[in-house]
């Protein structure tokens, strides 16, 4: 077996209440289309078992209409001739009038027709699930584990996926709602706050304990070091696939396994290491390319499960001072990125947050134009409409659910949102879907960038206007020679020079 993706597009486009019409209309008259060949394929069907049903009766009439003469096999043979033909009429008449109806579905899929609504819907369900958590935190909270223990234990399980990945599949219709939940208790007076924020605001009570904890465990001291390696690894991102290609490529090289084994990469590349690149356009100008990793955990890394919570925080100034914030700004200066230079930055996980956090708090220092996230959670970050947000979400992960809301929905603000499911591995997949590569056919944790590039190949697929909007716009802020590609590396201690 092998796993597949279908996106589903929100935001990135104006949209007007007459284009959406138009779409409609358009998306209407194909489904009318495809109910009108449906029904030739049953007249040709009908007309096929007419056909046999008259062999024996009128033999002599299809001779002569043939303009046969008589013998053996030719009446039986003309008959078959003709219902084999009426046949492959239906069967054709049908294959059309499916491609016609799917793109339809498509058009719909593509335009975002439907996008607001179910966006509507599920904020309907979260608000419950929110109020649940608020009010009733023991009974919701027995209530989404009995909805996780259902999916890892039921039958509805396949025998092939971990028990662990199937309880986030059964509860993935509480992530957002539960987190909402969570955030308010946390801070009482959140119940007030724009659901864009509240799990932020939440963030924000417990960030202190968690900065506390992180300094003395780690130290407060960063220090951020330009590293090369010994062979070639990222080139030239062209396009968005190419950039999450390269996040992919430069996560893999941290010198550990999941276990925390080292294991040497070929490069020497090692944890918390991200890249930062400089393009030359042809006017002379240059623009930069920031790729950022997510949490390693490493126990002297920046990139370690406190500063998450510090990045998450409502406050700018605590975000600002998250170590793993500080590593990419440091790193950023220490390559010569400029004030008036522009800037684009992607990132997975936690590397994502921080280049949200960067495009929220940093607008005076640096001119971040673009920010490519995948699996991050980051709709409560004041992210200003002059930086173009390109955000890659997977249902079950989790992950991209902390932020407890669905991603603002704008033309500067495009959220791709992608839905796993199993299919047969010889099988090429559809149309509808995109295949993940480099995933064995047990599941996998769905936060993987494996599973975020199927979901964006998809939804380039897909055709979607928004889509390209942001796809140009990328590509034209990096358009031009890749002159450097530098590596900066980022550690934790315990150190008299303090913060």
């Amino acid at each position: 077996m092998a796993w597949e993706v279908s996106s589903h597009i929100r935001g990135g486009t104006v949209t007007t209440a007459a284009t959406l019409e138009e779409y409609a209309r358009v998306a209407r008259a194909l489904t009318d289309e495809a109910s009108t060949l449906d029904g030739l394929a049953v007249s040709w069907t009908a007309t096929g078992l007419e056909i046999r049903t008259k062999t024996a009766a009128i033999p002599c009439l299809v001779h002569r209409a043939a303009g046969l003469s008589p013998g053996p096999g030719h009446t039986a043979m003309s008959f078959a001739n003709l219902h084999a033909e009426a046949d492959r009429c239906a069967a054709w008449c049908r294959s059309i009038a499916e491609r016609t109806r799917h793109l339809s579905d498509l058009l719909i899929r593509a335009h975002a027709l439907y996008a607001d609504a179910e966006a509507e819907s599920r904020g309907f369900m979260d608000s419950i699930v929110q109020g649940a958590t608020t009010f009733l935190p023991v009974h919701t909270g027995l209530g989404v584990g009995a909805s996780a223990l259902a999916g890892a234990f039921g039958p509805g399980r396949g025998d092939d996926t971990p028990r662990g990945l199937a309880a986030l599949d059964s509860t993935s219709w509480a992530h957002h709602g539960f987190m909402r939940g969570l955030g308010v208790g946390a801070a009482p007076l959140n119940l007030f706050t724009a659901r864009h924020g509240q799990v932020n605001a939440g963030a924000e009570r417990v960030a202190g304990i968690a900065r506390r904890m992180a300094d003395n465990r780690q130290g407060d001291t960063l220090r951020v070091t330009r590293v090369h390696p010994k062979t070639p690894v990222l080139t030239a991102s062209r396009s968005l696939p190419q950039a999450l290609e390269n996040l992919r490529t430069l996560a893999s090289e941290r010198t550990y396994d999941d276990t925390g084994v080292t294991v040497p990469s070929r490069s020497g590349l090692d944890y918390a290491t991200i890249a930062v690149q400089r393009y030359r356009r042809p006017d002379g100008s240059h623009s930069w390319l920031v790729v950022i990793p997510g949490t390693d955990g490493q126990p002297d890394s920046p990139f370690g499960w406190m500063q998450n919570v510090e990045a998450m925080s409502s406050d700018p100034v605590r975000r600002r001072h998250a170590d793993s914030v500080r590593l990419v700004k440091q790193a950023m200066a220490g390559a010569g990125i400029g004030p008036r230079d522009e800037v684009a930055l992607v990132g997975h996980s936690q590397g994502g947050i921080v280049a949200a956090t960067i495009a929220a708090d940093e607008g005076k220092r640096y001119d971040i134009k673009h920010v490519v996230t995948a699996g991050s959670p980051i709709a409560g970050h004041p992210i200003p409409s002059r930086t173009w947000v390109t955000s890659v979400e997977i249902e079950d992960e989790l992950v991209a659910a902390l932020d407890g809301a669905d991603n603002p929905s704008s033309p500067s603000w495009l959220t791709v949102h992608g839905t796993v499911r199993q299919t047969d591995t010889g099988s090429s997949p559809p149309f509808s879907a995109s295949r993940v590569r480099g995933v064995g056919e047990q599941r996998e944790m769905s936060h993987g960038l494996p599973f975020h590039q199927a979901a964006y190949r998809h939804a380039k697929e897909l055709g979607s206007p928004g889509v390209r909007r942001h796809e140009r716009h990328f590509q034209d802020l990096i358009a031009g020679e890749l002159e450097e590609t530098s590596y900066w590396q980022g550690r934790m201690s315990h150190d008299s020079q303090g913060r």
